[in-house]
């Protein structure tokens, strides 16, 4: 439930700009330039870059060819990510001519391309809302991952010591104000060539990003760069073999120093922070909404300070007849609108909102039953669909993609809606806050009431969640320096203690340590109840079991446990049982003849990108078999009385999702885990 930006390891990302009319410095007719990305001191990822010059008509164009990739993970999930670009430059004025970036992360493809014509860019990028025009005023800069001719110029030549820039920034397609601030000089060695460099800052106020870069004085080309996350140096040869993968979930992830139980029961939460967000220009003001109170500074987006969470719940009363009208109020207009990754103009998912939403006696009950086709229909995955209707079709993604596609739903529906972010209390680590997206939804009176589909609170969200800002940029990183929890309710449990009930000792038969497949899984109890704490550290709170035994997590009722020998004595063993949603992806181009109508449906392929596994469920000898990469394949048995297919082969059980029309939209794993008590 964690949201991510799409991490380009091109440098074109990280805002490199090139000026409009400066002149072609000393760029030579041909030059290959090679680049490193590190973090923590570790290289992984790399770009080789060629630049030469063409004749175009009669027009010297300039022009830069990329191509990269990186190694990453997060979530424990690995990401693999490959890069390419080109960008095409008037050679005599510096003037962009035409670009085009991709960026392949397997189930995500993003392209970023644009066309200059006078004194406007069309920009296109996709999966998005199509192509959009933006007039440029004079002295607008534009875009170049490698040479700062206007830098070169103002503060190599000039003698600048700060000075402004409007800059285009085409993933966001928005003209920003980007100031940069002269550092001094440094020497650095390039291969065996040594080279003075112009050291500046730069930031950029509307978003909060803040980069410090290395300039060669005598060309103005771009020998390093840093960012909170990462550092990106010119080396004199290509590092593509010497990459290796690295763990970006510290970017993500801050300790809380408590442990919550039961996420969805907090009700107020105090805690004191220092980050430094990127994605909107954060004020005192800003962190001061319904819900959630800020004591403390902010300078230049760097917060230090205490939030103080109290979001109340939500029950309906005087929402807004549906559907609404709020054509007396401009100022929603913004959210009742079509934007880039949430096409709620888009002909499918108006269909599918005005369906889900049909005959709701209100704007709450039409929110509500929209908050909860997403949540059950859409899996978690990274780098999931990006887009609202590329989530749709895709039917999975991160928080991210969770929270554009019930923004589009909503403004389709005519309900105002919204994309906040900031962070949510996880129970990774024991106790962290990791950094989120959801939504919040107008209902009149009561104003704007927030929501969180990614994590099933449908109708509300827990005060676990720290909210910066309204969604405005692709760019976004929560950049933590320390959370530390100071108080927190969530249910009986209370900071520093649990309830004030007594332990019961009919969670002593239960309570030891667990032979698990990942490592030792311990089961504690308190006076809230049973918790786990898998071998990561992540520590779960369980529900007091149903009339079948199961003792669902509090977190999700996708996860359940069940003990065995426990009835007259200490457990024996525990069963942990996981529900893996797994969209389809696509159906066999052509069946054959042979298969009977009733199983045509569930053919196709089922692919786990998080795994970097890809199931296909085929036809075989009379019946269903499940095939995975990697060549492991069975027949399936069923189903049964429960709509269960088995797979006598790994010993795990199936079921599909069906729609109305009876086609098959997903597979579900139901997973049992034998975990042998060892202590």
């Amino acid at each position: 439930m964690i949201m991510t930006k799409t991490r380009r390891v091109t440098l074109s990302a990280v805002l490199v700009f090139l000026a409009a009319a400066y002149g072609c410095g000393n760029a030579p007719d041909t030059e290959r330039i090679h680049y490193s990305v590190a973090m923590d001191g570790k290289p992984y990822a790399w770009q080789d870059t060629v630049v030469r010059k063409v004749d175009d008509n009669g027009r010297q164009v300039l022009v830069i060819t990329e191509s990269g990739g990186g190694k990453t993970s997060a979530l424990g999930a690995d990401i693999d990510v490959r890069t390419s670009g080109e960008y095409r430059l008037d050679a005599a004025t510096w003037r962009l001519l035409a670009c085009e970036n991709v960026v392949d992360q397997g189930s995500l493809k993003l392209r970023v391309s644009a066309t200059a014509d006078g004194d406007e860019v069309r920009i296109d990028v996709a999966p998005g809302i199509g192509e959009k025009a933006v007039v440029l005023e004079p002295g607008v800069i534009f875009e170049n991952p490698v040479y700062f001719p206007h830098l070169l110029k103002d503060f190599g030549e000039g003698a600048a010591e700060t000075k402004s820039y409007r800059v285009l920034e085409l993933l966001d397609r928005k003209v920003w104000d980007v100031i940069y601030t002269r550092r001094g000089t440094e020497q650095m060695t390039i291969g065996d060539r040594p080279v003075r460099a112009l050291v500046l800052d730069s930031y950029t106020p509307q978003i909060g990003l803040k980069v410090r870069y290395w300039i060669d004085a005598e060309d103005g080309s771009l020998l390093k760069f840093e960012t909170p996350q990462s550092i990106v140096t010119r080396t004199a040869k290509s590092r593509k073999r010497d990459i290796t993968r690295v763990n970006r979930d510290s970017d993500i992830f801050a300790k809380a120093g408590a442990a919550i139980e039961d996420i969805e029961a907090i009700s107020h939460l105090k805690v004191r922070a220092e980050l430094e967000p990127v994605g909107n220009r954060i004020t005192p003001e800003s962190l001061n909404v319904p819900g959630q109170r800020f004591e403390g500074t902010v300078v230049d987006n760097r917060v230090e300070g205490v939030f103080e969470i109290r979001h109340p719940r939500y029950d309906g009363t005087g929402a807004p007849s549906y559907p609404p009208d709020f054509g007396g109020r401009p100022g929603l207009a913004p959210f009742l609108a079509p934007e880039d990754f949430i096409e709620s103009d888009d002909p499918v998912l108006v269909a599918k909102a005005r369906e889900l939403a049909a005959d709701a006696p209100d704007s709450w009950e039409a929110a509500k039953r929209l908050a909860r086709w997403v949540a059950d229909n859409i899996g978690y995955d990274i780098p999931g669909g990006a887009s609202a209707r590329n989530t749709y079709d895709i039917r999975e993604g991160e928080c991210g993609a969770h929270s554009r596609l019930f923004a589009a739903f909503c403004r389709a529906a005519g309900i105002p809606a919204r994309v906040v972010w900031g962070c949510m209390y996880v129970p990774t680590n024991g106790g962290s806050f990791g950094q989120h997206g959801w939504n919040e939804v107008f209902m009149g009176e009561a104003g704007w009431v927030p929501i969180d589909t990614t994590a099933k609170e449908v109708d509300f969200v827990d005060s676990g969640h720290v909210r910066l800002g309204v969604l405005s940029s692709a760019h976004i990183a929560w950049n933590p320096g320390s959370m530390e929890i100071l108080d927190f309710e969530a249910g009986s449990q209370k900071f520093g203690k649990g309830s004030m009930k007594a332990r019961s000792a009919d969670y002593d038969p239960y309570v030891g340590r667990y032979s698990g497949p990942r490592g030792v899984i311990t089961v504690s109890a308190e006076d809230t109840g049973l918790s786990v704490r898998l071998a990561d550290g992540r520590t779960f709170g369980l529900r007091e079991p149903d009339e079948e035994g199961r003792w669902f997590f509090k977190l999700t009722r996708d996860i359940d446990v069940t003990f065995e020998g426990a009835g007259s004595g200490p457990a024996a063993a525990m069963v942990l049982s996981n529900r893996v949603r797994i969209p389809k992806r696509a159906a066999p181009e052509k069946v054959p003849d042979d298969v009977p109508e009733a199983l045509r449906p569930f053919l196709g392929q089922y692919p786990i990108p998080m795994a970097k596994q890809e199931i296909t469920i085929s036809y075989m000898r009379g019946g269903l078999a499940i095939h995975f990469t990697g060549g492991r394949q069975g027949p399936l048995v069923g189903p049964d009385d429960n709509g269960l297919w088995l797979d006598k082969s790994g010993g795990d059980a199936y079921s599909f999702v069906r729609a109305e029309d009876g086609t098959v939209r997903a597979l579900i794993l139901h997973e049992r885990i034998h975990c042998r008590k060892v202590e």
